[in-house]
């Protein structure tokens, strides 16, 4: 039977994995919402691009500026839920050793992609603002 403290500990342990859970969830509905929204400025300043009309000095520099604003806003958002993700991990960890268990939860839900949310943001957003400026 379970004394108080491990009761508290495999509680906390739940409460962990559901923040990793929920985080890395949170980090790919900010990635999948900013990319559409970047993959919409692509298109759309491609299609300008191929029409006869082209846009204004004022267009393109609010439209430079928005696409800056939504992938810098959404880069500050992702590294924050990565820093929170880190700490539940290192707080997960730390109860299981008190705890005495190895890997016991799968710990592929929290895996990194192999390149990072930032980073593809980032190239969107740039290539964005050139394909509007061209």
């Amino acid at each position: 039977m379970l004394d108080r403290n491990q009761n508290h500990l495999y509680l906390e342990r739940e409460n962990q994995q559901g923040k990793i859970s929920y985080s890395g969830e949170k980090r790919w509905k900010i990635f999948s919402w900013a990319s559409s929204l970047l993959t919409g400025g692509l298109v759309g300043a491609a299609i300008n691009n191929s029409s006869n009309q082209s846009l204004n000095l004022n267009s393109k520099i609010f439209l430079t500026v928005a696409i800056f604003a939504v992938s810098g806003y959404a880069i500050v958002w992702l590294k924050y839920q990565g820093r929170e993700l880190k700490c539940s991990l290192q707080a997960l960890k730390e109860i299981e050793q008190e705890i005495g268990l190895r890997d016991f939860w799968d710990k592929k839900q929290a895996k990194e992609p192999w390149i990072s949310y930032e980073l593809v943001l980032s190239v969107l957003a740039v290539m964005a603002a050139i394909l509007l400026w061209l």
